[in-house]
């Protein structure tokens, strides 16, 4: 996935979340990956550039942060439009749909319905 990037543009990757911030937030559950210069930027930071009194939870932080710094989140789906990242076990994603709105609602690009046919 990511050789298709230049790690020298300050960029960040994971599931796309559309809630908290202006731009969204990376879900940490699922994981994320910096660039390299993402990460420059957020190990070369001064003492208290990030704003040390967030109350949030740690991925909420870390993408206001990032944010700060100039680096937005990419879209990491593939050319079919999937998501390479997950926040749930692949189980959950098996439930009926009104079971996930929340995830619906709060997710940048939401699944589709997908109709399971066994044979």
């Amino acid at each position: 996935m990511l050789e298709a990037y230049d790690y020298t543009e300050p960029m960040f990757f994971g599931e796309h979340f559309k809630a908290e911030l202006p731009d969204g937030f990376l879900s940490g559950g699922a994981g994320y990956v910096l660039s390299k210069e993402a990460l420059r930027r957020y190990g070369n930071r001064e003492q208290g550039a990030c704003n040390a009194d967030f109350r949030s939870a740690e991925d909420v932080f870390m993408s206001d942060c990032l944010h700060g710094f100039g680096v937005l989140p990419a879209d990491s789906r593939d050319e079919d439009g999937r998501q390479r990242f997950h926040c749930l076990q692949p189980a959950e994603y098996l439930v009926e749909r009104e079971h996930m709105q929340w995830y619906i609602d709060f997710s940048k690009y939401p699944p589709e319905k997908v109709s399971m046919q066994y044979t």
